[in-house]
């Protein structure tokens, strides 16, 4: 190859610098327990996700993680959305034009691109959670197809597409209106990187050439004397990998090449990319090795996964994610959390212990498994046959031999670590529990009494009728019995106090105890989801699991120093940070899963020794640090969906409805990519009170009209709430007849209804009144018509000559009258 050179005191600097971090290494793990005089190996954590997880395919391309903390998954199947927890996956049916997605990535503005199998590209329409295609986008069919495609996202903006015919494709700013054809047909050979150097100058990676393009025209050219396959362009610098050197080019801000190194690799290279912080070399027996781009300094020792790697990825929160072709995604963290990684050690241990030195872990087949450095194991068997008779319950130290409460029997293990002969009784006193008192008394429960038994003289002295399902000491005098039917105290063998009389939460099954001798405060583990702080006989805190801490039982609990309390679950490890003020418990909560590196996800028995917590797990044993403290990043939430009466409808901030639009539907989601336990949420309307809840989905049916905001917020692994809240509004409307408008114009056309009522029933009044008087006056005119009909001549004449007839008869009263 053209750029091959020898840098032998390049070399020579690089494995010094390997050196110095194995040095670093072995120096840190010596200060981190010399105290113990016990050497752990680290072992990091590995969590598989397959098709059994929620992936739609094992065969996995490549991955990439999206500004919002998702990662997303381009398989052979289709395209999946991982948050952490849970996997979403996209398919031809929510757009993409083939279930085979070859690769995915992320453009300087967060769109999401994917590149089908001989299919043109996608990118997705987040608010319609659908992608969209060269089916529906005419624009996206200027990109052409041909047999080999990449995809590339570019710095100052953009993404940037190839095929095999030569041609380079470029999409800026997202705009699927803005496509770019670099060139056409001029470069024979195969694309493997498109370099965006700045707004004008583009550098083409090709399997024979680095061509050089300003404002789209050649103007440079480097032949390579090989085939190049891969290559990674990070921070001004091309590594590329041939068979067994990796060379590293500079290029200057002109396109032009500067100072080139190579570093020879004593295996052969498979694989080469850029992880986002790190180089990951693949070799061709499947091991993974990580360089830093600076120095080229590469781990000593690399990981495999007994599958072909495709592509290795660093996510922000420090997470590498292995895409293999046959074992899915693999998430590989290296944390602060040790284990021993002695194949012996992985299974599931019941109880842990300390006798001198040697750490002791019991299992459920009456084996004890006893560790004092690297490869320096031994393992005790309770009885000559594995049974459930020999389940060991618990391990106390005495002064000259351990003690061992197994289902069947009490044990002794003298300081040879040799099985003495089993202490007997006619019973077994505690195939439950058992609390040491000194070294001659312990305190022993089973399924059906409490004993206080003397070990040496193997005699019973005083006894309890009660189920016992956990057992604890306050001193000699004072013990508390954890039982099916609650807490009780039991006083210098005599007294017994029953808590759940008086506090009903305490008359649930007790599944562990804890008692403080520093801060007098037992803790109560209860078998409803909660934990009890008792101080002075009186419940000072209770706290749920589930909510604050991952799991619904408590198995074990362990508190020896002022203001701490170790918690074991079915789903994590929890140590809670506690001071007590006015009578008052305040506390914060920090959370270890399998995440961080514990080996189980069950808990089921801790110690501590030495400033370091050992904790039994259903899958080997870890060792932390007492204080250590991992950083709890904000979980932001978003909204993913909403529907309304049913109906899924695009995503924005604010809604106006219709009075009849009041059923509403939200999705949610947060990303936490370190998280492996179930994610927990809150959420209020209104300003009004934060409701607990671990689905993903708010149901709010048959809303008043009105003003509705409302809120999300995720539940950090310390127990705290994120401060990155999702808020969504929605404004019903009053139906329109009770729109206050509405409402007004009705008064007014009711008013002015009854108005012309009143005044056409007053004009009719009036109108009748006339006619009335018409009536009667056409009556009277007719009457007088009548009267002038009768006053006629004849009449006249015959009235006048009555009178005259009278008043010659000298009739005068007569006369009168008649006139009259």
């Amino acid at each position: 190859m053209l750029f091959m050179q020898k840098k032998l005191n390049y070399i020579l600097i690089v494995y010094s610098f390997i050196n110095m971090i194995k040095l670093t290494y072995y120096i840190f793990t010596c200060i981190c327990f010399i105290n113990t005089e016990l050497i752990f190996a680290q072992q990091p954590a590995y969590t598989y996700y397959t098709l059994r997880d929620g992936l739609p395919s094992n065969d996995i391309y490549n991955c990439i993680e999206d500004k919002k903390g998702f990662l997303w998954v381009a398989t052979e199947n289709g395209l999946s959305k991982f948050d952490g927890k849970n996997f979403k996956n996209y398919s031809v049916a929510q757009g993409l034009p083939d279930n085979d997605i070859l690769s995915v990535q992320v453009d300087d503005v967060g769109v999401i691109w994917v590149l089908p199998f001989q299919k043109e590209p996608a990118y997705y329409d987040e608010e319609n959670d659908k992608f969209i295609s060269a089916k529906t986008s005419t624009n996206l069919q200027k990109i052409v197809v041909g047999n080999l495609n990449n995809i590339y996202a570019l710095k100052y903006g953009g993404i940037g597409f190839s095929n095999s015919k030569g041609q380079i494709f470029i999409v800026t700013k997202s705009s699927t209106n803005n496509i770019n054809i670099l060139n056409k047909g001029f470069i024979k050979a195969s694309t493997h990187r498109i370099i965006q150097l700045n707004n004008k100058n583009i550098l083409i990676v090709s399997s024979d050439s680095i061509r050089l393009y300003k404002n789209n025209k050649l103007t440079a050219l480097c032949k390579f004397d090989k085939d190049v396959s891969k290559t990674v362009f990070v921070n001004n610098q091309l590594y590329i990998a041939d068979s067994m050197i990796i060379y590293k080019i500079a290029i200057l801000n002109n396109g032009l090449l500067g100072n080139k190194t190579q570093v020879n690799l004593p295996f052969t290279i498979s694989g080469l990319n850029f992880t986002g912080k790190q180089l990951a070399v693949s070799s061709g027996n499947g091991n993974i090795y990580l360089a830093d781009t600076a120095t080229l300094g590469f781990s000593e020792k690399g990981f495999s996964f007994n599958s072909l790697t495709r592509y290795v990825f660093e996510d922000d929160a420090g997470n590498t994610w292995i895409c293999t072709k046959e074992n899915g995604l693999i998430k590989y963290q290296q944390k602060g959390i040790l284990s021993i990684s002695e194949p012996s050690f992985q299974r599931n241990f019941n109880t842990i212990s300390f006798y001198k030195n040697t750490m002791i872990a019991g299992t459920n087949d009456g084996e004890l498994y006893c560790y004092n450095g690297i490869y320096n194991t031994k393992i005790v068997s309770l009885l000559t046959q594995k049974n459930y008779a020999a389940w060991v319950r618990e391990m106390h130290p005495t002064t000259n031999g351990l003690l061992v409460g197994a289902e069947g029997g009490i044990f002794k293990i003298d300081n040879t670590l040799a099985i003495a002969k089993p202490i007997t009784v006619k019973k077994n006193i505690a195939n439950k529990d058992f609390v040491l008192l000194n070294d001659s008394i312990l305190v022993a429960g089973n399924s059906g009494q409490v004993s206080r038994f003397n070990f040496i003289t193997k005699t019973i002295t005083d006894s309890l009728p009660l189920r016992t399902t956990a057992l604890e000491a306050a001193n000699e005098q004072c013990i508390y019995v954890g039982s099916n039917s609650g807490l009780y105290k039991w006083k210098n063998y005599k007294s017994i106090f029953k808590f759940g009389d008086i506090y009903p939460i305490l008359k649930n099954r007790i599944s562990s105890l804890a008692y403080n001798k520093i801060d007098s405060i037992v803790w109560v583990g209860l078998a409803t989801d909660s934990l009890v702080a008792i101080l002075n006989n009186v419940p000072i805190a209770v706290i749920p699991l589930g909510a604050k801490l991952p799991g619904n039982t408590c198995r074990t609990l362990f508190s020896q120093k002022k203001g701490i309390v170790w918690v074991g679950t079915n789903l994590a490890l929890g140590r809670i940070s506690y001071e007590i003020i006015n009578n008052k418990l305040s506390y914060k909560i920090s959370v270890f899963t399998t995440a961080d590196g514990i080996a189980g996800k069950q808990i089921n028995d801790i110690t501590e020794k030495n400033d370091t917590v050992y904790v039994a797990t259903t899958a080997g044993i870890s060792i932390i640090p007492c204080n250590l403290n991992f950083t709890v990043p904000n979980i932001p939430v978003y909204i993913t969906s909403v529907k309304i009466n049913t109906v899924d409808t695009v995503l924005v901030n604010d809604y106006d409805l219709k009075y009849n639009q009041n059923n509403i539907t939200l999705t949610y989601s947060a990303a936490d990519l370190g998280a492996t336990t179930e994610r927990l949420y809150e959420y209020r309307i209104n300003n009004e009170e934060w409701i607990s809840t671990k689905i993903e989905t708010l149901e709010l049916q048959q809303l008043a009209p009105g003003k509705y905001t409302i809120q999300v917020r995720a539940i950090k692994r310390n127990a705290d709430p994120s401060n990155k809240i999702a808020q969504i509004n929605f404004i019903i409307k009053n139906p329109y007849w009770k729109n206050p408008y509405i409402l007004l114009l009705f008064f007014i056309a009711v008013i002015g209804g009854i108005f012309y009522f009143l005044q056409r029933r007053s004009k009719i009044k009036r109108e009748d009144s006339i006619r009335n008087l018409l009536t009667e006056k056409k009556l009277s005119d007719l009457e007088l018509k009548a009267l002038k009909a009768q006053i006629n001549p004849h009449f006249v004449f015959n009235c006048l000559n009555s009178i005259k007839y009278l008043n010659h008869q000298k009739k005068f009263i007569e006369t009168e009258l008649y006139l009259d």
